[in-house]
């Protein structure tokens, strides 16, 4: 699976921006387990618009991928938009 979007920030103090993600993880839906949290990279003061990606874990192709949580994170303060967010098989 991948998650990406395009990110643009400005004035980003504290922590930052990241883009985050568990999922439910299971061979059958009575056996789920939970993956992650995953993280894109943190972007912290003024950036144009940046591809923010999640690295996901490499899976069994029978795997079934639920999604738990899809998060948009910033903490501290300042302003971020998001455009274009992908949710795909890759």
């Amino acid at each position: 699976m991948k998650i990406g979007a395009w990110v643009k920030t400005q004035d980003l103090a504290g922590e930052g921006f990241r883009l985050e993600s568990s999922f439910f993880l299971s061979k059958t839906p009575a056996d789920l387990g939970t993956s992650g949290p995953f993280s894109s990279r943190t972007l912290t003061g003024t950036n144009d618009w940046t591809w923010l990606r999640v690295q996901m874990p490499v899976t069994p192709p029978d795997a079934l991928w639920l999604p738990r949580r899809i998060a948009f994170v910033l903490k501290g303060s300042g302003k971020a938009w998001v455009d274009d967010l992908v949710f795909a098989e890759e």
